[in-house]
């Protein structure tokens, strides 16, 4: 099989011509962070997260313990993997394995989030809160603990929050995982969790 090359002298025309047809960049445009009220966050949150299919609960730090006990998926599950022990209890402990094939059976975990975001309902999650970062995906459901003095305005707000020192694993979390790719036909729980439920707490 011959294989067509281009000469050297044709490969110099070619960027001659993408340098002359390229167009001179222009600056991106101003970034406008939101100014909205702490209490319309915490509203703007439980919507965008209802949106993308998950649940919010806001209660008070008092009432918190209480609140992780009446979760539906908490409810039902059988298993339980707890990184705030104080909150709930664990009945599925990791004893300090991060094999993630310990994780096969647990119906539900409960986890600290970092903070929120108002506008899309997400939450961020590194592996300082979750370790393994498989607990994330694999529990059949998870149960995040959110403090609403954390939640920022938008996704400006929330990199601004980042800055560039990031840890090794760390990601944004909106609702439960859901796939429309076949035949567009939405799937709830196709590779992660089929719910995420969220515990806005706030001021007592």
């Amino acid at each position: 099989m011959r294989v067509a090359s281009v000469s050297v002298s044709a490969r110099a025309d070619i960027l001659r011509a993408v340098r002359r047809a390229a167009v001179e960049a222009s600056p991106p445009p101003p970034v406008r962070p939101r100014s909205d009220p702490d209490d319309d966050r915490a509203t703007r949150f439980a919507e965008g997260l209802r949106e993308a299919g998950g649940s919010v609960e806001r209660t008070s730090r008092g009432q918190l313990a209480a609140a992780a006990a009446r979760i539906p998926s908490v409810v039902r599950a059988s298993r339980i993997l707890s990184f705030l022990p104080e909150i709930l209890p664990s009945t599925a402990p990791l004893d300090g394995s991060d094999d993630p094939r310990a994780l096969a059976d647990v119906d539900c975990a409960l986890l600290r989030a970092h903070f929120g975001v108002a506008e899309n309902g997400a939450v961020w999650i590194t592996d300082e809160l979750v370790a393994p970062r498989s607990a994330l995906f694999l529990p059949e459901h998870v149960a995040v603990v959110l403090d609403a003095r954390d939640l920022v305005s938008d996704m400006h707000a929330a990199y601004a929050r980042l800055g560039t020192t990031l840890p090794a694993f760390g990601c944004f979390v909106a609702g439960p995982s859901k796939t429309a790719d076949i035949e567009q036909a939405l799937v709830i729980g196709a590779h992660g969790p089929r719910s995420l439920a969220v515990l806005l707490v706030e001021p007592d």
